[in-house]
């Protein structure tokens, strides 16, 4: 963790689009938005200090208005680091339903 937050501390207030190799970092590491014909659960921690939650629900529409089947579960805990800890129950759950046939719930309405 410390790593990430001396990253964050030297990138604060600055345009990472204008700084190599952030910028293509950033490109590489930005979801898609293409549709990949599964339905998706996409987990977000209102606390993220990384990936700001607006981010995450505007790439939960994008996916939906492409068609797809999208979960979206807000999980609590104390951010970014500990969001796949705290959404575990609920994906295992949701990916336990998948495989017992059950159709895919969708939040799209609601996101």
């Amino acid at each position: 963790m410390a790593g990430i937050l001396t990253v964050q501390n030297r990138l604060k207030g600055k345009d990472i689009g204008t700084i190599q190799p952030w910028d293509r970092l950033a490109r590489i590491n930005s979801p898609s938005t293409v549709q990949f014909g599964v339905p998706m659960l996409i987990a977000q921690n209102p606390n993220d200090d990384l990936v700001e939650p607006g981010i995450t629900r505007a790439y939960a529409r994008a996916q939906c208005r492409s068609g797809a089947r999208v979960k979206y579960v807000k999980v609590a805990g104390s951010g970014h680091a500990t969001t796949a800890k705290d959404s575990a129950q609920a994906t295992l759950a949701w990916i336990a339903d998948r495989f017992a046939g059950q159709p895919a719930p969708s939040d799209c309405d609601r996101i």
